[in-house]
C-alpha cells in the first residue's frame, strides 16, 4: 500500500513540474529558472522509476 502512495506522489511531483515548465515557457522566464522544473522532473522520474522496481520486486 505504502509503495502505491509513494508512486502517486512522484506522478503529482512529474505531471507538477511538467506544468510549472511550460507556464514558465509561457511566461517568458529566464532560461536558468527552466532547470528548477526539469530538475524536479528528472528526480522523479528516477525515484518513481525505483519505487517501481521495488513494488515489484516485493510481490515476487
Amino acid at each position: 500500500m505504502e509503495t502505491i502512495i509513494c508512486i502517486g506522489i512522484e506522478l503529482f511531483f512529474l505531471i507538477s513540474s511538467i506544468i510549472m515548465f511550460i507556464v514558465f515557457i509561457i511566461n517568458g522566464f529566464d532560461f536558468y529558472l527552466y532547470l528548477m522544473p526539469l530538475a524536479i522532473a528528472l528526480t522523479a522520474i528516477i525515484t518513481l522509476i525505483v519505487s517501481i522496481k521495488d513494488k515489484n520486486r516485493k510481490y515476487n
